[in-house]
């Protein structure tokens, strides 16, 4: 079961209104429904819409139908311009305001860069990993018209185009990795 609560509006220091929502979820497969949710929503969110074409037009300027192209690029964007930071309590942040602060953790990378991918016409995937016996780590994928999943873990230090898929790694750490994909 889901609760959510109004979202909390707030102003960055540019003056734009950024907001984050409190949600208590039962366990891993409400979360992951719950930031599908929040990336359906923000796809079509003009500000969204428009870094997404920014990126991958003007900032890492890719071929108008290179969609792997596209997705890296936007992987690599978030990489270099959003920091990672472990937050406790857990606070799920929308892809706007995580821009506008400039850090999240996985959760709000995943919204954000699965905005930014829909945004464009990119279908993204969100893996939930699940090991040691509770949730560990959720990382998107885009998910290409032939379909070819493309991994955009922006939280590890490699870069997003050498990046090794985040399942494994986590397989070759911990042995057992279970796999939540909405």
């Amino acid at each position: 079961m889901l609760l959510f609560t109004p979202p909390e509006i707030e102003h960055g220091l540019a003056g734009d209104e950024v907001s984050q929502r409190v949600v208590r979820v039962r366990g891993q497969p409400d979360q992951i429904c719950m930031l599908r949710d929040m990336v359906n929503e923000y796809r079509n969110l003009y500000a969204i819409r428009a870094r997404a074409r920014d990126i991958v037009y003007r900032q890492w300027p890719t071929a108008p139908k290179d969609k792997k192209s596209q997705a890296i690029a936007i992987g690599r964007w978030v990489q270099d311009n959003i920091s990672y930071i472990e937050e406790k309590p857990e606070v799920f942040q929308t892809p706007t305001h995580t821009v506008a602060t400039g850090y999240g953790d996985c959760d709000d990378f995943v919204t954000l860069i699965g905005s930014l991918l829909e945004a464009i016409g990119i279908d993204s995937e969100l893996v939930g990993l699940h090991w040691r016996g509770e949730y560990r780590h959720i990382f998107p994928r885009a998910v290409m018209p032939w379909g070819e999943r493309v991994p955009l873990d922006a939280t590890l230090n490699a870069p997003i185009d050498y990046l090794t898929d985040p399942i494994k790694l986590a397989q070759d750490r911990e042995g057992t990795v279970k796999i939540c994909v909405a």
